[in-house]
């Protein structure tokens, strides 16, 4: 378990090192409750039939799932009742009164984007905010703030609070502005979706499967389970394939399910590469819609049959030369996607490895794949190694 704030908990899930237990029916089940969202997932898409779970880990991420205990909590609340306390950093603290009242029901800090959300939302002013803080008219921005606030009303929003963790759990925090038409499809739900559909899918294929890795915290999900069966290139590279699964609580966006696969050669050098997307759920989908998507998990199959013809086995073994090298860092350095530190972490790598041109593509990505970067990064480089796959190196 990692802390890194007071409201959020990071939880990671490594295949090589953590408990691959299977989880039982009733473990899957307990990652519902009794919410609307959860009895319309129940309706759409039955729990698994078998005792056990097809998936090997998948005791131990609900176990971490479970132990991720933030209280979250949807109110819609008029500006009427909304008053600034002040700032921590460059964060709202909020305070809110009950229902028409002056009387004091709580206070909550944003974390998150909520305060740039909230200052473009209601008063189109977060880029002004950023000045304030820039030049230090702390005050000026308050008494901004203060003004428009009183002089605003009829405006409703609903927000998403979560409790804090340890001796913080008294607080409350303000994670993101929803609306009546986000559908709340929280990590657990997704969980329950992906692991009661990944077991139906292995059952029918006759293949089982495990979860390689995850990455869970009170808002978001990343998690990567693929079919325990090594696919032969050749006599040198085999491929093992699977699906990514992510989802962010915070974001009006989408449930991903996404084709990833991994390339090993004889030697044990692998690297993993994200494919296309299998499987979209927009946040906003009725249940219907989500039942009827989730049957195109079956495409995986297509996906694979696509990956292995596509896939130039030759390239795989070919060196790379410095030109290519050259290629493949201003590609992915020039990126404005990528994170500051990432990009002067591939200048470094690059500079260590232009001389050499010893490395095989596989040998390259295994490289940038055990950068320390952020999840998004690592996504992305993958993204990008299925990319130079697929349609060659330019």
């Amino acid at each position: 378990m990692i802390v890194i704030a007071d409201f959020m908990v990071i939880k990671r899930f490594n295949s090589k090192q953590d408990d691959m237990e299977v989880a039982s029916k009733e473990q899957i089940l307990s990652l519902l409750d009794n919410g609307e969202e959860s009895q319309d997932i129940k309706d759409i898409l039955d729990n698994i039939v078998e005792e056990k779970c097809n998936i090997a880990g998948s005791a131990q991420i609900i176990k971490l799932f479970n132990q991720i205990n933030n209280k979250k909590d949807d109110m819609r609340i008029t500006v009427e009742d909304i008053s600034l306390v002040g700032f921590d950093e460059k964060q709202l603290i909020l305070s809110f009164n009950e229902e028409s009242t002056d009387d004091l029901a709580f206070t909550a800090k944003g974390i998150y984007s909520f305060s740039t959300d909230f200052l473009d939302k209601l008063f189109s002013m977060s880029k002004f905010a950023r000045y304030c803080f820039k030049v230090n008219e702390i005050d000026f921005l308050r008494n901004s703030l203060d003004y428009l606030l009183d002089k605003t009303d009829g405006k409703m929003m609903q927000y998403r609070f979560i409790s804090g963790t340890g001796k913080n759990k008294e607080d409350m925090y303000i994670r993101a502005i929803t609306s009546n038409q986000y559908r709340n499809f929280d990590n657990n739900i997704v969980l329950y979706l992906c692991l009661v559909s990944i077991h139906n899918y292995s059952k029918v294929m006759n293949k089982k499967a495990y979860i390689e890795q995850a990455y869970i915290t009170d808002s978001s999900l990343d998690l990567t389970i693929k079919l325990d069966e090594k696919i032969k290139l050749n006599n040198y590279f085999s491929i093992e394939v699977g699906i990514n699964i992510t989802n962010s609580e915070i974001r009006e966006g989408a449930v991903l399910f996404e084709f990833i696969y991994t390339i090993s050669d004889k030697n044990g050098k692998k690297s993993t590469a994200m494919g296309d997307t299998v499987i979209k759920i927009q946040h906003n989908n009725k249940f219907e819609t989500v039942g009827s998507k989730m049957k195109m998990l079956h495409n995986l199959k297509d996906h694979t049959d696509g990956v292995l013809n596509g896939i130039n086995v030759a390239r795989l073994a070919t060196k790379l030369d410095e030109n290519v090298l050259f290629s493949i860092f201003k590609n992915l350095a020039s990126s404005k996607t990528l994170e500051k530190g990432t990009r002067s972490k591939l200048e470094k790598l690059h500079k260590e490895e232009i001389t050499s041109n010893t490395l095989t593509i596989i040998e390259l990505f295994e490289k940038l794949e055990q950068l320390n970067t952020s999840v998004d990064d690592k996504t992305y480089i993958q993204k990008k190694f299925n990319d130079f796959l697929t349609n060659g190196l330019k």
